[in-house]
């Protein structure tokens, strides 16, 4: 992933000319630590943090009048104590690479720069989030494991192959490269199931060797199964989720040019159907993967979206279980299987008129700040 998928567009900035006193105001009413510097055309001139506007007040033991200090501090203009070489980095930089960078650099935040100007701004702690999130520590409802294992080709495959076949659904996987002092590497995995205990005992029969485990509680497997459902946020309910899918089926051109029809959009849900055309069959007559791939990942992002904050893919895989022929009406129906404050997990089926099951897909959504609102009203 991309900085641009997760920084702040919303930026709070300051001129050079701003007054020292109105520019610190403002930084205290902001909440924040970081202000970026701006010219009337947004172009970044510099940094003004919370340790310039410190250094340039006066000592406590100054022997300045206050009437003294008063006007000196008047006079002062953020360009007089700001930071002039500033570390940027651009949308398209890993986000890997921004923590990186701030580590090395020993900095809190790092603004970013397309074309010189200023277009968003990431943080430590909005660092510190996407990989708590890529971790799966926001799904409580989720199974975690931690095990050892040998550092062979193919190991950490088989690993996961064996838990889709006992029922397990993936949601995160984390292991690091360096081996710990039993000479083997530590795997760390999330994963939701209808019994993760059961799933557990099977993988200690295969002779896994399990350092850790904690299950889901009771309340949150049932909310995983869907016998329980949240109310979403009312902030993220304008616009409602019938009008952000008629919102995005309007402006998706590719899904367009499939003719896929949305049916139905609920928070968490969606129903899509599809015509097998002629031109989405393949070399033997039957449908194109990616045709069918398409139908299930719009479904799948009308879902995700539809609490009102822009989701965007992380991952998503697919399994094609029966062919589909010309004249076939698919229907893709997604449910939300966890929704968190930054990741959701999705399950996609698609079925032909028959009802039978044409294709499996699952997916991971991370979520960003803006609101599909913003893009509905600025399109």
């Amino acid at each position: 992933m991309y900085i641009e998928q997760i920084m702040s567009r919303n930026v709070d900035s300051v001129t050079e000319e701003m007054k020292l006193s109105h520019a610190s105001h403002l930084m205290g009413e902001k909440e924040r630590q970081v202000l970026p510097v701006v010219d009337d055309t947004n172009r970044l001139q510099g940094l003004l943090t919370q340790k310039e506007i410190d250094q340039a007040e006066p000592s406590a033991i100054t022997t300045l009048s206050v009437g003294e200090v008063n006007y000196l501090m008047s006079t002062l203009r953020v360009a007089n104590v700001m930071l002039r070489d500033v570390i940027t980095c651009s949308p398209d930089t890993l986000i890997e690479e921004a923590g990186q960078l701030m580590r090395q650099k020993k900095i809190s935040s790092l603004p970013v720069v397309s074309a010189g100007k200023l277009v968003g701004i990431i943080t430590d702690a909005d660092i510190l989030d996407f990989f708590l999130d890529i971790t799966g520590c926001t799904l409580k409802e989720t199974a975690r494991i931690a095990l050892h294992l040998n550092d062979d080709r193919g190991a950490l495959g088989h690993f996961l192959d064996d838990i889709t076949a006992l029922g397990g659904y993936i949601a995160t996987v984390v292991s690091p490269y360096s081996k710990d002092a039993s000479g083997k590497r530590t795997v760390i995995l999330r994963f939701t199931a209808e019994d993760p205990e059961a799933i557990d005992s099977a993988l200690r029969a295969k002779g896994y060797e399990i350092i850790t485990e904690r299950m889901p509680d009771a309340t949150a497997s049932k909310s995983a199964a869907g016998e329980t459902k949240s109310e979403p946020d009312e902030e993220a309910k304008p616009p409602s989720a019938k009008e952000i899918g008629d919102w995005m089926r309007a402006n998706d051109r590719f899904v367009d040019q499939l003719g896929i029809e949305v049916i139905e959009v609920n928070p968490g849900y969606a129903q899509t159907k599809m015509v097998v055309r002629e031109e989405m069959l393949n070399a033997v007559n039957i449908i194109q993967g990616g045709a069918t791939f398409t139908l299930a990942d719009f479904t799948f992002a009308l879902a995700s979206n539809s609490h009102g904050r822009v989701a965007v893919a992380l991952n998503a895989q697919i399994n094609f279980t029966s062919p589909a022929v010309k004249g076939e009406l698919l229907t893709a129906t997604a449910k939300e299987l966890n929704c968190g404050k930054r990741t959701g997990l999705y399950s996609v089926e698609v079925r032909n008129s028959d009802n039978n099951l044409v294709a499996h897909f699952s997916g991971t959504v991370f979520r960003r700040d803006d609101s599909i609102q913003e893009w509905v009203n600025h399109p």
